[in-house]
């Protein structure tokens, strides 16, 4: 198998990851939105448990439509994020399937990426946090620091590492071009 061939099915693989992962958090979007839909519509909770990590529906503490209505559409607006930075990494990735590789574009896009999810992570973070005030429950905060959280904060700052391995390649090869 060539070198070529290799990094072809490596392009291949992040390319289709990108595309599951859109569909994946394009389907929760649309979900979020039909929730808050229901909720604007009847002006009543929906029986689908609310879509925030916290679940106050045991702790027998009721909160307003309008409150419900405020938190949700926050979590959409921060769910939005993950859309954007997907959308971020869609031109690294048709550039670096070009061998396009080493351009300000692959680097600064990956960068954004990484923004965009800290961006959801810190964001909903602080909703989840405003929502425990809200409903006055004990539950710790600690606590809401699920996998999904982790694992965002980890892929923002593996892009940002991607993204500083590109501006440093772009630097040698401006080097190496001087040189020559």
């Amino acid at each position: 198998m060539k070198k070529n061939d290799k990094a072809s099915k490596g392009i291949n693989g992040l390319n289709f990851l990108w595309f599951i992962g859109l569909l994946f958090v394009g389907e929760k979007v649309i979900e979020y939105f039909k929730w808050i839909i229901f909720l604007i519509k009847k002006w009543q909770i929906p029986e689908e448990p609310f879509f925030s990590k916290i679940d106050i529906s045991e702790l027998g503490v009721v909160l307003s439509p309008t409150t419900y209505l405020i938190i949700g559409s926050l979590y959409i607006v921060f769910f939005l994020f993950i859309l954007l930075g997907l959308f971020y990494m869609a031109k690294p990735i048709e550039l670096l399937s070009k061998d396009e590789v080493f351009v300000k574009d692959v680097s600064s896009k990956f960068r954004k990426a990484g923004i965009a999810f800290l961006i959801f992570v810190i964001g909903t973070f602080v909703v989840d946090v405003v929502f425990l005030g809200i409903a006055s429950t004990s539950r710790q905060v600690i606590q809401l620091f699920a996998t999904d959280t982790v694992l965002f904060i980890i892929v923002a700052y593996l892009l940002f590492f991607i993204s500083d391995v590109f501006l440093k390649g772009i630097e040698i090869q401006e080097e190496n071009a001087l040189t020559i």
